[in-house]
């Protein structure tokens, strides 16, 4: 094996619960690791999701240099809006930086690689959210993989839809991806490989009870990652660098709130009925049928309420995003806010969102900021207009028109800002340091001895890595690619209604 990097992801993995069973010595391996790194708490990007998350990592940039502000893209003509790929990233990712610099490179199951491009020294396994077998470059390996009964499925096998097997499942696959790890690392030795395990984050949305910290069946999961990463630690040799992250942390959720009610409420938003044995097809749908990301923007009763969106002001234009748009006049298709009434809408909409309070305690709960005080970078135009930031972390603001405005919420748990990292590297002082996500990047291209473009918002100084130069290089002009055609975004949008973000 000729590995010098080894990344190993958690999704979901969230540093109180880590520390928590540390403490109750139930985590052995997490504790070996912790004794050979810096550790602690890793603060992640706004909002902590998957696609901002684990964009915000392998490059070491925010969303508003990246792009990436949720799997959709938050400002869109036509309300329908894109999703979000790898193709649409602004900053080049650490595995295409590695390869530039002649470095080999294993990816499997990163969140938001695919679709898969060939490596010219390398594989990669992407995290592909529709069914297709062009998820493997080389294709030839997926072949290899199942005829040695190790993982090679596409991570849409261990979507939660109710089955009594999922828990357990889930802990089959960490199983299953480990030995696969062992395998390409010891027939497909790379410099640098990258794993992501995604079963944490699954389980812990529906699995994690109705308190702050997570009930036992979430703590036994964690135990069940602390095994795998044993195993790890015992094969790779000494002088490996390994790094372990995670895109998010978690907690429980009180409830969804229908932030779209209010803003009717207050006349920011309307509506109209359309009788529901009509069809009634979004804006760009291209045929396609009514379900979908679509569906955030009406509600299913004898009749449709739908956004009507000529007389709408205000919306939010994607689930988990945290964000509201204005409705603007020549950038929206059915625009109707001109440019001259803006600041009036806004200080209304801030009164109005100072005054959505908790339903148990009175207290106010989000207060809202212009995204561009949020973000910086060539991308904030990319973002929300505005951007409810929370107070708390148990309520969750949606775009749903059903009834009522807190409701009962559709997951037991939700993203909060706490992940975890762990960094083992002979450069690298072995102590707690919190620090940002997109510091992992910089970090790592400098224990590499590899330059770090300039301009990206992490640093790799914050680990006090003892070499004494920090190489840079100017930022490349990373290019998007393009769009994916209509039956894949719908096949998409399916599939994150199965993980609970629709």
């Amino acid at each position: 094996m000729q590995n010098r990097l080894l990344f190993i992801g958690i999704d979901g993995a969230s540093w109180p619960v880590i520390e928590k069973l540390l403490q109750n010595n139930r985590l052995p391996n997490f504790k070996r690791l912790k004794a050979l790194s810096a550790y602690s708490e890793l603060e992640t990007v706004f909002p902590p999701h998957t696609g901002p998350g684990w964009a915000s990592m392998f490059t070491g940039a925010g969303p508003g240099q990246h792009g990436i502000y949720q799997f959709w893209a938050t400002q869109s003509h036509e309300y329908n809006p894109a999703l979000t790929t790898v193709e649409d990233y602004s900053c080049e990712p650490i595995w295409r930086t590695l390869e530039r610099h002649g470095k080999s490179v294993g990816l499997v199951n990163i969140p938001m690689s695919h679709p898969p491009k060939p490596l010219k020294n390398g594989f990669m396994i992407t995290w592909p959210l529709k069914q297709t077998i062009q998820y493997c470059e080389p294709k030839s390996l997926i072949k290899e993989l199942a005829e040695q009964n190790l993982h090679y499925h596409s991570d849409l096998i261990n979507m939660y839809r109710g089955q009594d097997d999922f828990y357990q499942s889930s802990l089959d696959i960490i199983d299953k991806r480990t030995a696969t790890l062992k395998y390409l690392m010891s027939n497909y030795p790379v410099d640098a490989m990258f794993m992501v395990y995604t079963e944490i984050d699954r389980i812990s949305h529906y699995f994690w009870g109705e308190n702050d910290f997570p009930d036992e069946l979430v703590c036994q999961a964690y135990q069940h990652m602390d095994t795998a990463l044993g195993e790890i630690l015992d094969f790779i040799p000494n002088d490996t660098m390994l790094v372990v992250g995670s895109d998010h942390g978690f907690g429980n959720c009180r409830y969804n709130l229908n932030i779209h009610n209010i803003l009717e409420k207050y006349g920011l938003l309307q509506t109209k009925l359309i009788k529901n044995d009509d069809i009634i097809l979004p804006p760009g749908s291209d045929g396609l049928p009514n379900d979908g990301a679509s569906a955030w923007f009406q509600s299913m009763f004898n009749y449709k309420r739908v956004v009507d969106w000529p007389n709408t002001q205000v919306y939010m234009p994607t689930p988990g995003c945290f964000g509201l748009n204005i409705n603007l006049k020549h950038r929206q298709k059915q625009g109707c806010v001109e440019e001259k009434n803006i600041d009036a809408i806004s200080k209304n909409l801030k009164d109005i969102v100072a005054n959505i309070t908790d339903p148990d305690d009175g207290s106010q709960l989000f207060e809202l900021q212009l995204s561009e005080t949020v973000y910086s970078g060539d991308e904030v135009k990319l973002a929300p207009d505005y951007i409810l930031m929370p107070k708390k972390w148990d309520i969750m603001p949606h775009p749903s028109l059903d009834t009522g405005i807190f409701v009962a919420p559709t997951q037991k748990a939700i993203h909060r800002m706490d992940g975890v990292y762990f960094f083992n590297a002979r450069a690298v002082p072995s102590q707690k340091t919190k620090i940002k996500i997109t510091d992992i990047t910089p970090s790592i291209l400098h224990c590499l001895e590899l330059p770090i473009q300039d301009g990206l918002d992490g640093d790799s100084e914050v680990l006090g890595i003892n070499i004494m130069n920090i190489i840079k290089e100017k930022k490349i002009n990373y290019k998007k690619s393009g769009a994916m055609s209509a039956e894949e975004k719908q096949l998409i949008e399916n599939q994150l209604v199965e993980l609970g973000y629709l």
